[in-house]
């Protein structure tokens, strides 16, 4: 489930639905998880699927509250 976030972070971090579902929590959530973290593929996908939303979400805070 948590790749399948970042790739979404990563695809559509634009979306309404993803700011909403707070999804930018989760992640900072999981990037502080060691054992995930330790995870070659999730080791530097997690980081960008983070900074990718954090732009977008940046960008529009206003329109998703």
């Amino acid at each position: 489930a948590l790749v399948l976030l970042c790739y979404l972070a990563l695809h559509v971090g634009d979306s309404e639905a993803l700011a909403k579902a707070e999804a930018l929590s989760a992640l900072e959530w999981a990037s502080k998880q060691v054992s995930l973290i330790q995870n070659p593929h999730l080791e530097s996908l997690l980081p960008e699927a983070k900074s990718r939303l954090e732009l977008y979400q940046s960008r529009g805070y206003h329109r998703f509250h």
